[in-house]
């Protein structure tokens, strides 16, 4: 019974790992694909908020949530966090268009506490430009508003290690059917 406990959740792993995988190989197919998947801003009066399919990462909210835990640039808020401290948290409220292309614009970071916070997640949204699918209305790609809240907390481990925790929470702009 032991057995296919263990081949279960070994496959289940696997079977993570490899849509992982391919979803990194459609992130870097788009890349290629698009010359610049991120313009500094674009005219915002043809932007829908309420639209039936709101733009979406490239394999879903876990693959957005691995992405943002994944992401490299955090680890620096570590000095953020003080000897004497056992917790350090912020929120960044990241606000974007992506365009009917997939094209990522005007992009915006608020409600940081810290400066280095709000620069590098800035850094880690832009990042992500060309991993986004766009929002859908009608059945025709139409510009839409991406609005994310990410939670970042670094936590101090009793054996003095810090654990990293990312965390989002994505409005939720569709129409009501």
């Amino acid at each position: 019974m032991k057995k296919k406990v263990v081949s279960t959740s070994y496959m289940k792993c696997i079977l993570t790992v490899l849509v992982l995988i391919t979803c990194y190989e459609q992130l870097l197919a788009q890349k290629q694909l698009k010359k610049e998947c991120f313009e500094a801003e674009i005219n915002s009066e043809n932007v829908f908020t309420k639209i039936e399919i709101v733009p979406s990462f490239i394999g879903g909210s876990n693959t957005f949530k691995s992405y943002l835990n994944s992401s490299g640039g955090f680890g620096f808020l570590s000095n953020e966090l003080l000897n004497k401290d056992s917790i350090y948290f912020d929120t960044a409220r990241v606000r974007f268009i992506i365009s009917k292309y997939g094209v990522m614009s005007n992009l915006s970071v608020t409600k940081c506490h810290s400066e280095s916070y709000k620069k590098e997640v800035y850094q880690v949204i832009r990042g992500s430009a060309c991993g986004w699918i766009p929002g859908n209305f009608s059945g025709r790609n139409i510009n839409g508003w991406v609005q994310i809240d990410i939670y970042f907390q670094l936590k101090r481990c009793q054996d003095n290690s810090i654990q990293k925790t990312v965390s989002y929470k994505q409005y939720d702009y569709k129409t009501d059917d």
